[in-house]
């Protein structure tokens, strides 16, 4: 129920004038216009392209900010930045303050109304916000994914043929990490600094090219190569051959560590093995036996759910039926092996179980232990080879489903 509260525009000018948030406000392309006190109704959500967090609200800062706002009102940072455009006021900072503010039943805020010029480049608009978010220190601020993000709008926009095509050199990335840090007098650890401008490669310098035979694209690889564990997290060599993230696959990113949409942490947990023959499929599957249930293996006390993606090296010469006959053919052996390897690691199962329990397993607990190595041995889907295919898909190459982030970390049993 909304209490009808409303915030003081003569305090919060008082506590911060227009001439100090002018000189806040103060960006290129930015025009501080007013600080007045606004409905909350007529606050519209902000654009999407212009967002630079994944996660806008953080439920713990919002409770936090909400508590501490109940008891005192700080007048000095609690205003909404918002940008009017058409007539329309538009959220442009502080999505908390906003949150929190509404929560406690005030409908009526104090807000920094600024205009943006229309010609104002996406990166300045994020490099603004980037700013914003850190002004000062009861803000959430900026995590690695705004940092990677907001500089990557600076790469899009002086590359923005090279970037599309995934092509932008090492040392171009290198110096425009360089001019942002310089432009936000930004300094990070060593650590951060090598983990930013490699994840900052991996989107944008990867070099992946192609050869396509009529409609089919065809990777460029070693046919004969296999990616074991200890190689199934190489970042370069599973972007190179598999990825797709061309002009034409700008979204995937199933190579550089993990499922599609997952979150950072869950990335590098997770095995992943790339096939295009059916030895592959076979010496892999090995490998995971080994990974997953081998004593020891790997060094590794936790194990991970275990990814098989396929790939047809193979041009079809151009036929799309016959890259879908051969993605069928495919994906059958890996399920027949699959199926082998599980059965075998039922029939070991059974056998320690009689020695040790002088009993024989029961069909269920087959079944049981059957299924739980099935879906230990997750198909990851199938590389994309088609312009219209934006993802990695299935057989008849449509968008392929991954199973959810709860199902991918193995539960102890």
């Amino acid at each position: 129920m909304k209490l009808n509260k409303k915030m003081s525009l003569a305090k919060a000018k008082k506590n911060y004038s227009p001439a100090k948030t002018k000189k806040r406000l103060k960006w290129s392309g930015v025009k501080y216009v007013d600080t007045l006190l606004l409905h909350i109704d007529k606050i519209i959500k902000m654009h999407k392209k212009e967002q630079i967090r994944t996660g806008l609200l953080v439920e713990s800062q919002l409770e936090d900010l909400a508590n501490k706002m109940r008891v005192n009102l700080n007048y000095e940072c609690e205003k909404v930045v918002v940008k009017v455009e058409n007539g329309k006021y538009i959220l442009f900072d502080g999505h908390h303050r906003l949150e929190a503010l509404t929560r406690i039943g005030y409908t009526y805020i104090v807000v920094d109304v600024i205009r943006l010029n229309k010609n104002m480049p996406l990166m300045e608009i994020h490099d603004f916000k980037y700013e914003l978010n850190e002004d000062y220190h009861s803000k959430l601020g900026n995590d690695e994914n705004t940092t990677v993000k907001t500089i990557g709008e600076r790469i899009k926009f002086y590359y923005p043929k090279e970037s599309k095509k995934s092509s932008v050199s090492s040392k171009v990335v290198v110096k425009c990490f360089t001019e942002f840090c310089k432009k936000h007098k930004k300094e990070f650890k060593k650590k951060d600094k090598e983990i930013i401008i490699q994840r900052l490669i991996s989107q944008f310098s990867s070099h992946k090219d192609s050869i396509v035979i009529g409609q089919v694209k065809v990777w460029n690889a070693s046919p004969d190569k296999i990616i074991k564990f200890e190689e199934s997290n190489n970042q370069v060599y599973l972007q190179n051959v598999a990825m797709g993230r061309n002009v034409d696959h700008p979204d995937v990113n199933f190579g550089y560590g993990g499922v599609s949409h997952l979150k950072d942490e869950a990335f590098w947990k997770n095995p992943i093995y790339l096939c295009s023959t059916n030895k592959q499929i076979e010496q892999n599957l090995r490998e995971v036996v080994k990974y997953l249930f081998e004593p020891n293996a790997h060094n590794s006390k936790e194990k991970y759910t275990t990814f098989i993606g396929l790939w047809i090296n193979n041009d079809c010469n151009g036929d799309i039926e016959i890259l879908k006959r051969k993605r069928e053919e495919l994906f059958k052996e890996f399920c027949k092996q699959r199926r082998f390897f599980a059965k075998s690691y039922v029939n070991q199962f059974k056998h320690n179980y009689k020695m040790f329990y002088k009993k024989n397993l029961s069909k269920k607990k087959e079944d049981q232990i059957f299924n739980y190595f099935i879906k230990l041995v997750g198909f990851g889907g199938f590389i994309p080879q088609l312009n219209e295919e934006k993802t990695l898909v299935d057989t008849n190459g449509c968008q392929y489903h991954h199973r959810s982030q709860k199902d991918l970390i193995i539960n102890k049993h």
